[in-house]
């Protein structure tokens, strides 16, 4: 920032003494007039001063404004990264809850088809031990 303002200065010197230069070449040379021209010199030679301190004070005021820009876009960025940052933390828990709600529920499941399976596997077993007697043995 500091180097933009010191660039755009000297850009606003240089005009002003190219401009100072250019007037005084055009200026008539001639030995009858020294005292207008003096003056008229002085007078444009004020005129790029107060040309180039404009200058620079609009550079300095837009720098200042830029900057205030900058933070206000920076304060933005960092809120919206801090309300990004806990909506993934907040999906994030959800999905979580989800997957563990999901587990649970895969785990009861599991248990229970383990006990049925386990009583179907007794009646069968009964059954079997019933059909393996011989006819004679179950009178």
């Amino acid at each position: 920032m500091t180097r933009l303002l010191m660039a755009l200065s000297s850009l606003a010197i240089v005009q002003a003494i190219a401009l100072t230069s250019a007037l005084t070449t055009a200026l008539p040379a001639s030995a009858a007039e020294p005292a207008k021209e003096e003056g008229t010199v002085a007078k444009v030679e004020a005129a790029a001063s107060s040309a180039a301190t404009k200058t620079g004070r609009a550079i300095k005021k837009g720098a200042v404004k830029t900057e205030a820009a900058v933070e206000r876009g920076a304060k933005a960025v960092k809120r919206g990264a801090t309300k990004t940052g806990k909506a993934i933390k907040h999906g994030a828990e959800k999905t979580g809850e989800g997957i563990k709600h999901g587990a649970e529920k895969t785990g009861e499941g599991i248990g229970k088809g383990v006990s049925k399976t386990g009583e179907v596997i007794k009646k069968g077993g009964d059954k079997l031990e019933e059909a393996a007697k011989p006819a004679s043995a179950s009178k």
